[in-house]
């Protein structure tokens, strides 16, 4: 399948919801395809790393930095970050998705999707 060609793939959004299931469902569903999940709570953080394949960083997808450090060795990404405002006001699904685009493009991942 065409998810076997991702050997390491970023998620974004994946402690509860779609991004759980997103998560659930390349584990399960690949051959070996590694996770990588950008995770807030470290309790999460914990419980999907206990999980074989999966690598939890805890971080903040509203720190361009952080999605860039958390992506780096990722060839695809999938973001599931939904509305709502962060601490500082600002919109999660905009800036934290355009963080994961720009930092796909600064590393070269050539495969982004957007749930």
């Amino acid at each position: 399948t065409e998810l076997e060609a991702y050997k390491k793939i970023f998620v974004a959004g994946g402690s509860k919801g779609v991004g759980r299931k997103v998560v659930n469902q390349i584990l399960e569903k690949s051959d070996g395809t590694a996770v990588v999940a950008l995770v807030r709570d470290p309790a999460v953080a914990e419980e999907l790393n206990a999980l074989d394949g999966c690598t939890a960083i805890v971080g903040d997808a509203m720190d361009q930095k952080t999605v860039e450090n958390a992506m780096d060795g990722c060839d695809a990404a999938i973001t599931t970050l939904g509305g709502g405002n962060s601490d500082g006001g600002e919109r999660v699904d905009y800036t934290g998705n355009s963080n994961v685009i720009e930092s796909a493009g600064i590393l070269g991942v050539v495969r982004i999707i957007l749930v």
